[in-house]
């Protein structure tokens, strides 16, 4: 096992509150409750279909790395407007995610 996996299961679960939490916030009305479930849902329909270790779509290293880094960022940014300065305590477990990836299993 990856001594980092911890820090990239956290991480993954970051990335879901802070995708539901600022879909909270920015929606008005009906449609806060729609970007907080949206969102995260989206997340983890992308990443258990294609980034997850067991995905059931096999993509290559670089494929799966440059979504990773797209998603990832995308929460990054959600993070940022939702936590403001602990975003780059985000950021820093996203790197130590991606780092995982790099290192051989």
């Amino acid at each position: 096992m990856n001594p980092l996996a911890p820090v990239a299961f956290l991480t993954e679960l970051a990335a879901l509150v802070a995708l539901g939490v600022w879909g909270a916030r920015t929606g008005h009305g009906s449609w806060s409750w729609v970007l907080a479930v949206a969102a995260p849902l989206v997340f983890a329909t992308i990443w258990g279909a294609l980034l997850s270790p067991r995905a059931p779509v096999a993509l290559p290293f670089a494929v799966t790395l440059t979504l990773k880094i797209l998603v990832f960022g995308v929460a990054t940014w959600a993070a940022v407007i939702v936590w403001d300065r602990w975003a780059a305590v985000f950021g820093v477990a996203v790197l130590l995610s991606l780092l995982a990836d790099l290192l051989p299993t």
